[in-house]
């Protein structure tokens, strides 16, 4: 049973390190994994309705369902830490998710031969950092592209709890309904409600006409950005840059 099965998966982590429930990997883990369970089955019935013979085609589809339900159910996450909505997720997941099951199923196997035969196990590990390599490496370049990404400012804890209330009443809704136009209205004033609500709480971080100091953590310290009452602004220490993260890039913007 999925449900029983996802539970026990986070029991027995959080008996190991109970702050793991603050961890944003286990977050978004764990709610892919259930909105997948939740969601999936209803666009798998739409696929099944579309009678699609090609199983190229198909398969995509199926990849895009997947992909799509795993982010609606992190969409809180990822606007809470991240302030991104990514527009290239569900393409690049094509290549992702397969290439994900492989490099588990690497791993798997090189941790059973490795007893056996240490040798063997050597070269299945050097074959799977390769594949991680190429699979960070299309991920990098994805998430670098201009159009990657639409930034999500000030979504907050209650805006989370929102989103989650609205997404189950929506699926309620949507397996009352019989009639096709109806289905298309809901999914459509989901949309439409998650945006209104979503703005509710939303406060101006740096108000204009008011002296405002904003500490941001950068890592092995404090940034300081200043407005002051005339609309300049004043950065003080934006942390450090290497040649793989620049604190200002990931951080500060």
């Amino acid at each position: 049973h999925l449900i029983n099965s996802i539970a026990i998966a986070a029991l027995v982590i959080l008996i190991v390190d109970p702050n793991e429930l603050y961890d944003a990997g286990f977050q978004l883990s764990f709610s892919a994994v259930i909105s997948m369970m939740l969601i999936y089955p209803y666009i798998e019935s739409i696929i099944d309705q579309m009678s699609v013979k090609n199983k190229i085609v198909k398969y995509f589809l199926v990849a895009i369902g997947l992909s799509l339900s795993a982010q609606i159910g992190t969409l809180p996450f990822t606007f809470y830490y991240f302030s991104k909505f990514s527009t290239v997720s569900l393409f690049a997941n094509l290549i992702v998710i397969p290439a994900i099951g492989v490099i588990t199923g690497i791993g798997i196997v090189t941790l059973t031969v490795s007893p056996v035969f240490p040798l063997l196990s050597i070269h299945y590990g050097a074959a799977n950092n390769i594949l991680t390599e190429w699979l960070f490496d299309i991920i990098n370049f994805t998430g670098s592209l201009k159009f990657s990404y639409v930034s999500i400012y000030d979504y907050s804890l209650l805006d989370s709890i929102l989103f989650y209330v609205i997404s189950f009443i929506t699926i309620i809704l949507y397996m009352k309904l019989e009639h096709k136009v109806l289905k298309i209205i809901t999914v459509v004033l989901f949309i439409v409600n998650i945006f209104v609500f979503s703005k509710i709480d939303d406060k101006e971080l740096l108000p204009d006409n008011y002296l405002s100091i904003m500490m941001i953590d950068v890592g092995q310290g404090d940034s300081f950005i200043i407005k002051f009452p005339n609309g300049k602004l004043a950065l003080v220490d934006a942390g450090n840059t290497t040649s793989t993260f620049d604190n200002g890039e990931r951080v500060i913007v």
